[in-house]
């Protein structure tokens, strides 16, 4: 995931050939993300974090999107194992940063293969 401008409500951005902006940020709590590409895909993909206790958060992570047009071919061949593994990415560099482990997502030989093709 790379932002423009960091951070913050109106950064453009994305990972890949998708591309998308910080649609509503609030620190600590939220974060939502309206697509802007490819053709095909339209709607919003959200974290949001619940404090449950001193010691623990739940992280939720949310993909809300209709699918049209080449949407209906790119989605569900690469767009959609690509974004599951980077969402694991994501996920994975949260928990290791707070417990200070190192888990890594294995990426199945189909996510390998996309990467490689994208450089």
């Amino acid at each position: 995931m790379r932002l423009k401008e960091g951070l913050k409500v109106d950064s453009h951005g994305g990972h890949g050939p998708v591309r998308y902006f910080v649609k509503r940020y609030t620190k600590g709590e939220f974060i939502e993300f309206q697509f802007t590409g490819p053709r095909g895909l339209h709607g919003v993909h959200f974290f949001k974090f619940e404090e449950l206790s001193v010691a623990s958060t739940k992280v939720t992570h949310i993909i809300d999107i209709k699918i049209a047009g080449q949407g209906l071919i790119v989605w569900p061949l690469f767009i959609k194992w690509l974004h599951n593994a980077l969402a694991e990415d994501a996920l994975d560099k949260v928990q290791n940063h707070f417990d200070g482990g190192s888990r890594k997502t294995n990426w199945s030989i189909r996510v390998k293969f996309f990467r490689t093709l994208l450089g």
